[in-house]
């Protein structure tokens, strides 16, 4: 089998292709992969900054969509989430964690809607629960999950308002969102914000809830980078948020909630991304060979990537 190792802390460099062999874990089910996400868990990892940082040398990926080999799930095309390990040609995975795929499903259409959509789907639906008539402000509209969330929003009958670079303001629009340069200072009344960034971020988007508005914080891009810990940026929101809840709760923070969301696998993970699945959402993806996951991970980090950026082994 074929894999790409993270060989040390760093950028695209650090990535070698090895060929090893296989040791077959018969508890699992071997399945080979046909499509793997590229996405913001792998850059933090590469960069040991990761909340659940793995030690070097690593294979990175998050999600992938394959065929299983051998077993009762033979020959089906399934979906998983390992959270590690995907960026392979085969991958072992605890059968109870597979998804069954419904028949002429796009693998790379697929594998952008595992983390990311179910992600989005969640915060939409159980999160926010965004209702008709409100307004939604996705910050990172362009980006993996932000299109997402626009989209699902906008569905729900909601009125959204996305920040974007400068260069990709029209593809925010195309999504039918009213597009802002997040360099640019954001003056708005939000039923509903999704916060990607955090650190002092966080305090504006909390600013701009109406009352009885919700902010949903999932992610911390503000310290990515940052010395220290990588569970501090983390434990500055869990702080905030807390703090917030408690203003709420005595009464003092005009009925706004706030909401600290990671995606995890659970019983209602396949029925959430088949729905995801259904949704007809507009899923970009830009697709790479495994051998050239170099030129994947930098596209990805310099932002050339539209939608999702995919290995294909």
């Amino acid at each position: 089998m074929e894999e790409v190792v993270a060989t040390r802390r760093g950028g695209p460099e650090v990535l070698e292709l090895r060929t090893r062999e296989l040791v077959r874990d018969l508890r699992k089910a071997l399945v080979r992969v046909t499509a793997a996400g590229v996405g913001s868990a792998d850059r933090e990892m590469l960069f040991g900054r990761f909340y659940a940082q793995p030690e070097f040398p690593f294979v990175s990926g998050y999600d992938l969509v394959g065929t299983v080999v051998g077993g009762a799930l033979a020959g089906k095309l399934v979906a998983a989430m390992p959270r590690g390990g995907s960026w392979a040609t085969e991958v072992q995975v605890d059968p109870r964690q597979l998804v069954v795929l419904p028949d002429g499903t796009d693998p790379a259409k697929a594998v952008a809607l595992i983390t990311d959509g179910v992600t989005a789907w969640r915060m939409v639906h159980r999160v926010a629960t965004v209702r008709a008539g409100q307004t939604v402000l996705v910050h990172g509209a362009s980006g993996g999950v932000g299109r997402l969330l626009v989209q699902l929003a906008r569905q729900a009958g909601a009125s959204v308002v996305g920040t974007a670079s400068a260069g990709r303001l029209t593809e925010v629009e195309a999504l039918g969102a009213v597009a802002l340069d997040y360099r640019k200072p954001v003056q708005l009344d939000a039923d509903v914000v999704f916060d990607h960034i955090g650190g002092r971020h966080l305090v504006d988007s909390y600013r701009m809830l109406k009352p009885g508005g919700t902010l949903v914080s999932y992610g911390s891009k503000a310290d990515g980078d940052a010395s220290g810990s990588p569970l501090r940026p983390f434990l500055v929101i869990i702080a905030r948020l807390l703090g917030w809840e408690a203003r709420r709760l005595t009464g003092l923070g005009r009925g706004r909630k706030t909401r600290l969301f990671n995606v995890k696998f659970d019983a209602a993970f396949p029925a959430d991304l088949n729905a995801v699945l259904r949704a007809d959402l507009d899923v970009p993806v830009t697709e790479y060979r495994l051998d050239d996951a170099k030129t994947a991970l930098a596209d990805f980090l310099d932002r050339r990537v539209t939608g999702k950026a995919v290995l294909v082994p």
